[in-house]
């Protein structure tokens, strides 16, 4: 063997059986030129996760207004007494195809973990609503919610965390800060395998970017193609880029199979300079969306756990 030659770290073995279990059931590539099929494709798969999921005392699909528009949210509480803090959830999905459902999982673990009510919000996705469509969907939500559409769903939004994946880790970074610039800041941040920086030039990018363990390069190129073609310099799509003063307190996951690990990493050594309290944990045998197994994967299970503790222990 060549020792010069880089060694992946090993797959772990419940996040493995998920990826062989999904293999079995017929899951392929999905096809990013045709996003109705991939957001039923995505849908389709999501489902077999969703069997034996945490249940929270209430779930309600219900509207958030939002300046006269009313988007589509669910709201998880966790016990019926519980009215806050609230964790509003942006789901992943490359901006693009992800939605309330195939997230529910990662909701539905992090009210329980946390002892929050979450509230996730199916935000305008691209390419019919490119950016800054849900970036200024995600601070509209939260103003709404610590107004009167908080208090008519009966969550408390003084306190509040904004937690997302993938794309969702994005727009919780970026709606965080304009929060932060608006005054009217966020306590605390959960951060997932996020895409925090436009440039497809790093490491994890060159060592993962042809998809063998799931989300590509191509992928990715694509993804920023539908949501922000003209916006890759704008620190609100690139987070990575923004002056990360006075960010909330951040718990942030980062996969060592995931084209996007590095985009993790070198948030937290800019998190660290900024004088930011955070907490990384890397998963060395994850991969990207992994999250998503739920209770199907102890790695999952363990991660949403960790997540939902230390949210609940900075505010």
């Amino acid at each position: 063997m060549d020792t010069k030659t880089p060694v992946d770290p090993t797959l772990d073995p419940s996040i493995a059986a998920c990826i062989a279990e999904a293999v079995r059931r017929g899951a392929v590539r999905r096809d990013l030129t045709n996003i109705p099929g991939a957001r039923e494709q995505m849908r389709r798969e999501q489902a077999w996760w969703s069997e034996g999921q945490p249940q929270p005392a209430e779930i309600i699909n219900d509207t958030l207004d939002v300046g006269g528009r009313a988007l589509r949210i669910r709201l998880y509480r966790p016990t019926l007494d519980v009215t806050g803090p609230t964790l509003l959830y942006l789901h992943g999905g490359g901006w693009c195809i992800g939605d309330l459902d195939t997230h529910d999982n990662c909701a539905r673990a992090l009210a329980m973990s946390s002892n929050f009510v979450v509230v996730s919000l199916d935000y305008s996705c691209a390419p019919e609503a490119p950016f800054p469509a849900a970036f200024d969907e995600v601070s509209a939500a939260a103003r709404a919610l610590r107004g009167p559409e908080g208090q008519r769903l009966n969550v408390d939004a003084t306190k509040l965390a904004i937690a997302g994946d993938s794309a969702g880790a994005n727009l919780a970074l970026a709606g965080a800060l304009a929060l932060r610039d608006a005054g009217t800041p966020a306590q605390a941040l959960g951060l997932f395998y996020g895409a925090f920086d436009t440039s497809l030039e790093t490491s994890s990018y060159r060592g993962f970017g042809d998809g063998r363990y799931g989300l590509s390069r191509g992928e990715m190129a694509q993804f920023y193609q539908y949501y922000a073609p003209t916006a890759t310099d704008d620190p609100r799509v690139a987070p990575l880029r923004a002056d990360l003063a006075a960010a909330p307190p951040c718990y942030m996951i980062a996969c060592g199979l995931d084209v996007l690990r590095d985009d993790s990493l070198k948030l937290a050594a800019a998190l660290t300079t900024a004088g930011i309290r955070f907490r990384l944990d890397y998963v060395p045998g994850a991969t990207h969306g992994f999250l998503r197994f739920g209770n199907a994967a102890d790695a999952s299970r363990n991660a949403l756990s960790e997540a939902g503790r230390y949210l609940a222990s900075v505010i």
